[in-house]
């Protein structure tokens, strides 16, 4: 799997960002554990969709260039 050259910026704030969620939601959230785990989920089928986005990026750039 190789990802788009100008995606690795984007996923590393990204990855920051939900990071810094998940941690923010884990401190102030103790009482709600499904409430916690539901910020987890999120984020990470977040983080998924945004990542396959510069996967399948590439792939189309790649296909263009061997017309």
């Amino acid at each position: 799997m190789t990802i788009h050259k100008e995606g690795y910026a984007t996923l590393t704030i990204t990855i920051l960002v939900l990071a810094g969620l998940n941690i923010i939601g884990d401190q102030f959230l103790t009482m709600y554990p499904f409430l916690r785990i539901s910020i987890l989920v999120v984020t990470i089928i977040l983080f998924l969709i945004i990542l396959q986005f510069f996967v399948i990026l590439h792939a189309q750039s790649q296909k263009m260039k061997n017309m």
